[in-house]
């Protein structure tokens, strides 16, 4: 029995300088809980401040890439509006072309009828020249001959004359 006593008073002896090493511990541990909760404090208000500036620095982005959006936004809406211009001119300058391009085809045909027109005219035109000179050939050979028959009547005119004027010379006399 003494012996369980001894042992226990000796257990006892044992855990207080336990306790006693706990409990230093545990004030050693209480004291660095203390000074991480001033510095985490600390830190806590640090962070606090530069949350808050961040936050101001995230608004004012913010602020600035919604202008940015707006901004963006209305170009859009321009260069949108301004594509659509560009496609109607584009439109209407291709019906345009399409006109010039059928007014040019019609000028060209109109050109062609004309040249083989005055390509027919000129063959007509020669033709009508070769003839002429035909013509004109045998017309002059006419008149030659016309001019020679004349002198031979001219000539016998005279014969004939100068044949009557001898007679009614005679006659008269």
């Amino acid at each position: 029995y003494e012996k369980i006593i001894k042992t226990l008073k000796s257990e006892s002896a044992e855990e207080k300088f336990e306790n006693t090493t706990l409990k230093s511990e545990i004030k050693k541990l209480r004291s660095e809980l203390s000074e991480l909760s001033k510095e985490y404090m600390q830190q806590k208000h640090v962070y606090v401040a530069q949350e808050a500036r961040v936050e101001k620095e995230i608004e004012g982005w913010i602020a600035k890439y919604d202008k940015t959006l707006i901004d963006l936004d209305t170009e859009l809406r321009d260069l949108k509006l301004k594509h659509a211009t560009l496609q109607n001119e584009h439109r209407a300058l291709n019906v345009e072309h399409e006109k010039v391009k059928q007014a040019v085809a019609s000028h060209k045909q109109q050109v062609d009828e004309s040249e083989k027109m005055i390509t027919t005219q000129k063959s007509e035109l020669s033709e009508l020249k070769r003839e002429y000179v035909q013509q004109k050939h045998v017309y002059m050979q006419r008149e030659r001959k016309l001019e020679k028959e004349i002198k031979n009547w001219a000539s016998k005119y005279e014969t004939v004359e100068a044949s009557w004027n001898d007679r009614m010379q005679q006659h008269m006399t």
